[in-house]
């Protein structure tokens, strides 16, 4: 769905970045939308890749230099955390949620925090 809307956006005219570790198999060749790649660098620390990380270190470096406007994301954790991360609360943010955002991320308490702030408008902080 999430690259459906990319692509119609893009052929309506708009500048559309599409970042993911993988192009979509469902993004067309010839789509107008700019598919920028996410690196997932080995990090011997831990034993998965840090994807919320590498986004966020993405979307950092690419929103200047490719000035957007607004960042459109999927999931909360970790899209909308990664944008969080990488562009504050000041940066015009819209989150699609799904299911598992609710029911997942709201089993454990560890997440709960993290998802508020990454979904919140800004605001004070939390007591």
């Amino acid at each position: 769905m999430a690259t459906e809307l990319a692509d119609r956006l893009a052929r309506l005219g708009h500048r559309v970045y599409l970042f993911a570790t993988e192009r979509p198999f469902r993004l067309a060749k010839e789509s107008p939308v700019v598919y920028v790649p996410v690196d997932l660098p080995y990090y011997p620390v831990f034993p998965g890749p840090l994807y919320t990380l590498s986004l966020a270190g993405t979307l950092e470096r690419e929103a200047g230099r490719l000035g957007l406007d607004l960042v459109h994301t999927h999931y909360a954790i970790p899209h909308a955390a990664s944008a969080y991360l990488a562009l504050g609360e000041g940066f015009p943010l819209v989150h699609t949620l799904h299911g598992t955002d609710v029911s997942l991320l709201g089993m454990d308490p560890a997440f709960h925090g993290p998802t508020r702030r990454a979904l919140a408008k800004p605001g004070p902080p939390p007591p």
